[in-house]
């Protein structure tokens, strides 16, 4: 009894820090239970539409804001293709935003997607817009519908930076278009034979050096042999892109030879032919037996859009000098003989060897791109050196 009493008149004392409590009790259950509530009934909105973030915006408002952000995307968005040496800037005016399906298309709360299409027209005009920049040659070879349909698909994501790598999109067959024919002839039948027994294709691989020792020289082939096959893929590979050439050339042309195209392999000597293929494609040289003593160099690969040409120029004449010997048994009665008779003397000239000028030739690659506009510059260069003619020769001078 003694303790009730005392705990009665300890909460009449109290009564109202009591009440405060119990008050505050309550608010807190009170605002965790409509917090909890109203989350689990009204989550955050996670709607977007490619990169427009349409969560903080009511329904009413979406048409204001996508064709706002579509205008800003499409007046700031990059879209390149890009090809060999040429890069060609998508005009986005080509793509026709469709408003109304992309609206009706609206999903809450999930990643939706701007619908654009081309019309026939302008599918037309980006057509011809490859064409001028990557040429008809690599024109024929795009399939457009695939490279729109990829474009089409990246914009209604609303990606803002994009580059395309247009053989991606090209025909299954095009990297077996003939590039460019080379024929070597007055080649011994012996050697054509067994050329086209061991070696029938040759493979270029990407941004790689080409090696006929690396390659071909562990194989059954002479010097003689793999200076020829050398001296083909030279002939079929000047008009193309392949750079960086490094060989060394015969003192004298074989005649299977040319001047510009005449390559000189020596296993022993580590006289190599080597070269570059600076894109990042495969290309390949076929070899083909044409004739008794002629073979065909054939390179096959995707297009090129510039035109390549070759030019001999002969840069430096270098004069041949010449050697006399002393021979007292000429006279007039000498077969083949030349008289020199002047005031003070004659000399009497026998020609034993013919000689001739040396001469240093470059070899100046020409491209033409698909504007029209044309460079030239040096890929190689051949020196050949001169060769003296040799005289007998006999002097008489006259008595003054």
């Amino acid at each position: 009894m003694v303790i009730l009493r005392h705990f009665i008149l300890y909460f009449k004392r109290n009564i109202y820090f009591m009440i405060s409590i119990i008050t505050l009790f309550i608010a807190i259950v009170f605002a965790a239970t409509m917090f909890f509530v109203n989350d689990i009934s009204n989550p955050p909105s996670s709607t977007t539409l490619g990169s427009i973030y349409l969560g903080a915006y009511e329904k009413d408002q979406y048409e204001g804001i996508v064709n706002a952000e579509i205008s800003s995307y499409l007046d700031d968005a990059v879209y390149q293709i890009s090809y060999q040496n040429s890069i060609y800037n998508i005009d986005l005016s080509l793509f026709d935003f469709n408003f109304e399906l992309t609206m009706s298309s609206i999903i809450d709360n999930q990643e939706n997607l701007a619908y654009f299409s081309m019309s026939e027209t302008n599918l037309t005009d980006l057509a011809s817009q490859l064409e001028l920049n990557f040429s008809s040659r690599v024109s024929d070879v795009i399939q457009l519908d695939d490279l729109v349909e990829q474009i089409t698909q990246d914009m209604g994501n609303m990606i803002s930076l994009k580059q395309y790598q247009l053989a991606d999109y090209f025909t299954t067959d095009a990297n077996l278009t003939v590039l460019n024919e080379a024929v070597i002839n007055q080649i011994n039948n012996l050697d054509v034979a067994k050329i086209t027994e061991i070696v029938e294709q040759i493979t270029i691989e990407p941004h790689s050096r080409y090696s006929i020792l690396e390659h071909l020289g562990a194989l059954d082939l002479t010097n003689e042999q793999l200076s020829i096959i050398s001296t083909g893929i030279l002939k079929v590979i000047v008009k193309s892109h392949m750079n960086g050439f490094i060989f060394h050339t015969n003192p004298e042309l074989p005649m299977w030879a040319a001047t510009g195209y005449n390559v000189r392999v020596l296993k022993v000597n580590q006289y190599d032919f080597s070269f570059y293929n600076s894109f990042e494609y495969t290309y390949q040289i076929d070899i083909e037996q044409i004739g008794l003593t002629s073979l065909r160099f054939t390179l096959s690969g995707v297009p090129f859009v510039d035109v390549y040409d070759v030019i001999v120029e002969d840069k430096v004449v270098i004069p041949r000098d010449t050697i006399y010997y002393e021979n007292e048994d000429l006279n007039e009665f000498t077969p083949d003989i030349t008289i020199i008779d002047t005031a003070l003397d004659t000399t009497y000239l026998l020609l034993l060897e013919a000689g001739y000028d040396g001469n240093i030739y470059y070899i100046n690659r020409t491209v033409t791109d698909a504007f029209g506009t044309i460079t030239q510059y040096k890929i190689y260069e051949e020196q050949y050196n001169a060769q003296p003619d040799i005289y007998d020769r006999f002097i008489i001078e006259k008595e003054g």
